[in-house]
């Protein structure tokens, strides 16, 4: 990582340093591989593919495709990310079109269905150059929507999350697949479910040192 984009990371973002994880994340989607991180929440993890546009190539446009599985979630980041003086969107009917066709919006937010069931975004997509990374957030919802995990179905509930391969192929980046619930098992069954080869994992114990859980039983 070169030092004057570290700097500029820093003076936006408001943080002294990267943490171990985040160094070696973001090292390994430099290098073009692709990394399921799963790390507790409030740790940090959002700021592996917030900082990837300063130090992929930051005098080209760099792109970042992120898909959420909630609304509520792609508001508060496109508010966050705004709120430091950064290009973010997300993908609805309203949005500024132009700006994310161009390039101009560096931080693009959508859901599988926005992208894949709209003719012109699927071209947007085959047809631009800069998006550099690809992003699914809440990685754990893919395998409990789409395989139906947590409820025992077989059918999936969000069907289009199945096919989050298709998007990956229309774009040629690497991809970051970050969760703070998903383990290992998890991580092996997205693997197989999109085919993905140079694949890095960067798993975190959930458990929190400090937190501890008591049982107190009595007489009622």
């Amino acid at each position: 990582m070169v030092e004057p984009e570290l700097r500029e990371v820093q003076r936006v973002f408001g943080i002294d340093r990267f943490t171990h994880i985040q160094s070696q994340t973001l090292k390994y989607l430099l290098e073009g591989k692709d990394v399921f991180l799963s790390k507790r929440t409030g740790d940090g993890k959002s700021m592996t593919y917030q900082a990837f546009p300063f130090l992929a190539k930051p005098n080209n446009p760099c792109q970042v495709l992120i898909i959420s599985p909630l609304l509520s979630i792609m508001k508060e980041q496109v508010s966050y990310l705004r709120s430091l003086g950064l290009h973010a969107d997300y993908i609805h009917k309203e949005c500024d079109k132009e700006s994310i066709k161009t390039g101009k919006t560096t931080y693009v937010y959508t859901s599988p269905e926005a992208v894949l069931s709209d003719d012109m975004w699927r071209s947007m997509l085959i047809e631009s150059s800069s998006f550099k990374l690809f992003v699914v957030d809440e990685a754990h919802m893919v395998i409990n929507w789409y395989v139906g995990e947590s409820s025992g179905k077989s059918e999936p509930f969000r069907e289009w999350f199945g096919r989050l391969g298709e998007i990956r192929s229309l774009i040629a980046c690497p991809a970051l697949f970050i969760t703070a619930t998903a383990s290992r098992t998890s991580s092996r069954k997205l693997r197989k479910k999109l085919a993905l080869v140079n694949f890095h994992e960067i798993v975190e114990s959930p458990y929190r040192e400090n937190i501890k859980l008591r049982g107190l039983f009595g007489n009622y």
